[in-house]
């Protein structure tokens, strides 16, 4: 379900990304955009303060350009005290995922990760992109997460869809079929 909100957070996103591509630091932009989804995910505090409705505009403003002057591009900066002059703050973090989803998408970059028992080496990650990379027609970004209950092998997750080769699935396949027989 779509809600107000959500439809919100995508305009704002669309226009944040639209005028980054015409003034050309849409990369630097990504990677403000990058940094602001860390401090969302890592400070409880900033999360608090941009979900505070009581903060005045201007106490926010003083607080926005003592936290990101110099850190983060002007555009991004201006964007930050525009979300709150128009009391949009608290949508900050669906902005910043919509955001990326459309520059990922603009790039032709397609995001996975890689789940297994243990960190891949390096060259195990760079093959299983480079699959990926011809099945979707897209450059690969992968993510690499751990999970001790796989035994081993390893899944891939690409947005909704789950390719799973781990020893896990294919021992539990193994038994249903045993036992339907």
């Amino acid at each position: 379900m779509i809600t107000k909100s959500h439809k919100v957070a995508h305009s704002y996103a669309r226009a944040f990304f639209e005028l980054a591509q015409e003034t050309k630091v849409l990369a630097k932009t990504q990677n403000d955009v990058n940094q602001l989804k860390a401090l969302l995910e890592q400070s409880p505090e900033f999360k608090q303060f941009i979900n505070n409705p009581i903060i005045p505009v201007l106490r926010q403003h003083e607080i926005l350009k003592a936290l990101f002057h110099g850190k983060v591009h002007a555009s991004t900066l201006s964007f930050l005290l525009f979300l709150s002059e128009h009391k949009r703050l608290s949508r900050l973090e669906r902005i910043c995922s919509f955001f990326e989803k459309l520059y990922l998408q603009a790039e032709g970059i397609l995001k996975i990760k890689i789940t297994s028992v243990c960190a891949m080496e390096e060259s195990q990650v760079k093959s299983i992109s480079e699959k990926f990379k011809k099945i979707y027609a897209k450059d690969i970004e992968p993510q690499q997460a751990i999970d001790k209950g796989l035994l081993g092998g390893f899944k891939v997750q690409v947005q909704d869809v789950i390719y799973d080769c781990s020893v896990k699935t294919q021992l539990e396949n193994f038994r249903r079929n045993v036992l339907m027989v």
